[in-house]
Formats: C-alpha cells, structure tokens, sequence
C-alpha cells in the first residue's frame, strides 16, 4: 500500500528471480526515485536482507517480504514511535490472510502481549525470562535502529530457511530500550502455493536446527546465554515443535527430530528436570520424547515400548488422577442436572424431598 511517509528509501533486492520481477521493478524505479533495486544471482533470504543492510542510508530499517503487504501508515507509526521513545526496535502487530486480504485475521504470535512487561518502553532485562516469546522470529513487523545492527555487526546467516530468528533475537538483546505498537501493520500472506520461504520447510528440513544452534554460539559469543537461557530454552521448545508439526513428509520429520537430538546432546544439554519453569508444558513433553528420552521415562514413570503396537499395561499416576476427576466431574454435573429438574417439576419442596431421601439412606 502507498506509505503515508514519504521520506524513506525502498530498497528491492532481486535474488535471482526467473519472473519478470526485475523488470517490473525497474519501471517503477524511472517514476520514483525512492526506488533502489539491487540484482544478485540467488544467494537465499539470508543474503539478499544483508544486502540490503549494507545497502541503507536511512536512520532506521525495516523488512518485508516479498507476499506480504504494508498498512499505509506502518512507515510513519513506527518512525513517529521509534523517535518519541528514542528506541533502538519496534515492534507491531500483524494480520494474516490468505488469498483475500479484505478476509484477514490477526496474526496473534507476531505480538504475544501476555509476555510483556508491564512497561511502554522496557529493555531487554526486563523481560529476561520470555524476551524470545514476544514474537516470532520473523524480521518483519519490527523497526530496527540502523546502528543498532551496523555497530554489533549483526547479520542473517547464510540458511536456506530459518535464517531469520537468530538476526532478530540477536538485535533484541543488543536493544537498549524496545516498545510496542497496538495495531496490526503488517498483512502476512499465508498461501500453500504462496512463493513464501515457508514453502521450504519439507525441502530444508533441519534448517532450524542449524539456526538455533547459531543462535545459541550467538548468545554466547555475547557472554549472554546464562541471562537469557530461559528465554531461548522456551522459544526452542515452542520453535521447533511447531516445525515438526507442520511438515508434509514423514521423513523429513525423522530428519530434524535426529537433528534435535544432536543439537541437544552436544551444545543445549537442556535440563528437564524442572519442568515448572518452562512455559508451554505439552511441547516441553513431546520434545523431550524425542530428545531425551530416558528423562521422558524417568518423569512419567512409564515405559516407553518402540517399534512395537503393544501397548503399556502400566497406568500413570497422573493420568489416573485425571480419569477420577473427569468421572468426579460427570458425576457433579449429572448431580445438577437432576436438581434442576427436580425444582422444575416440584419447586424447594422436591429438592427437600430429595435431601431427605439421601440422609434416610
């Protein structure tokens, strides 16, 4: 959509499209001088954003992809916002929608309001635990300080896919004051033949195991992995069990699960033993199935018999107690029911009657 704020650059980077795009864009170019388009030969998402970094002359900067729409007023709230609280990111809401953008829907995991802190402008340490949970890794929906990127040198590492989170949660380490915008200015396209990287999921499959793991070497090149190990441990979780779920192929879930293991093993070492302080407790019990196993059995108490259809006879505790409450509940609820009837049919009289009836027994 046509930005309400005029004074910015558009930077294009061609990455070795086979359509007309260059072409498109060039025209474009000759009726506005706004327009900067740089071509490369295809050199992946990871690549093609570092180009344009490098590229940028403005104060601030900000992603888009290529499907994907801005609100007319996005350039101008963020920059009116970025200034007036003098903050090195920004970051929005955003709506998804599929092939009818008048149908769109809130995209609720670009900006998770219940991991904030309960400040306007906050630094990364006030939201130490969750920082990673504020919002998906995406680098668009944020408004970054270009100094804030140039300074620490911060660059999208060369991945096919999952490139982009280690970028975005390295700049929100380094932020020295972030803040929230309440209104979606993003419109997020969601298509299964969409031309989006999210259609490379089931081609790269352990992508976002090598993102993590880079991630991870961030944070402690940075000697920040102990602050905010929670943050990253729970973000990883959520992370990477989304990915599982959302493969096509069954092979390249076996692929990545393998990789989560090694990755696992030989840096994370993730310690499950307390599993309070993690945030999305039924992905924490799935991935540690997968990645650690005989802590999975040790916490359940249960056996785990692979490779096999027969079933374990031995019940869990936890999942007796969870039979005997939905019994106790139908029980309660058949209980009310019957008392509703009762006062219906016969008023205070039937339900004394009834209470008479159970002391007599």
């Amino acid at each position: 959509m046509l930005q309400k704020f005029s004074n910015a650059e558009f930077i294009f980077v061609d990455d070795g499209s086979s359509d007309k795009s260059l072409e498109i864009l060039k025209e474009y170019q000759k009726i506005d001088n706004r327009i900067v388009v740089f071509s490369q030969n295809n050199k992946g998402p990871g690549i093609a954003r570092n180009s344009g970094i490098a590229m940028a002359k403005g104060k601030y900067i900000t992603f888009l992809d290529s499907d994907d729409v801005m609100e007319s007023e996005c350039l101008k709230s963020f920059y009116e916002l970025a200034e007036k609280m003098n903050c090195d990111l920004v970051i929005c809401k955003a709506n998804c929608f599929g092939e009818d953008i008048s149908k769109k829907k809130i995209a609720g995991w670009c900006l998770r309001k219940e991991f904030l802190p309960l400040k306007h402008v906050f630094t990364p340490e006030d939201a130490q635990k969750n920082l990673f949970l504020i919002s998906a890794g995406a680098p668009w929906g944020k408004f970054y300080r270009t100094s804030l990127i140039r300074d620490n040198n911060i660059q999208f590492p060369d991945l096919p896919r999952a490139e982009d989170f280690s970028f975005v949660y390295t700049c929100f380490v380094l932020a020295k004051k972030i803040t929230t915008i309440s209104a979606e200015l993003i419109n997020y396209r969601m298509l299964d033949n969409s031309s989006s990287l999210e259609t490379a999921k089931d081609k790269f499959p352990t992508a976002t195991a090598q993102g993590h793991k880079i991630l991870y070497e961030r944070l402690n090149a940075l000697s920040v992995y102990d602050t905010y190990k929670n943050a990253f441990e729970n973000n990883f979780i959520h992370s990477v069990t989304n990915q599982l779920n959302s493969f096509k192929e069954e092979n390249s879930k076996k692929l990545l699960e393998k990789a989560l293991r090694e990755l696992n093993e030989n840096f994370l070492k993730i310690d499950f033993s307390d599993i309070s302080r993690f945030v999305f407790k039924n992905e924490t019990m799935n991935l540690m199935k997968i990645i650690d196993l005989k802590k999975y059995n040790e916490y359940n108490k249960t056996p785990i018999i692979e490779n096999t259809n027969i079933t374990p006879k031995i019940v869990q505790n936890n999942v007796t107690i969870l039979n005997d409450k939905k019994k106790s509940d139908k029980k309660i609820s058949r209980k009310i029911k019957t008392a509703k009837r009762v006062f219906k049919e016969e008023g205070m009289r039937g339900i004394f009657k009834v209470i008479k009836g159970k002391i007599s027994n």
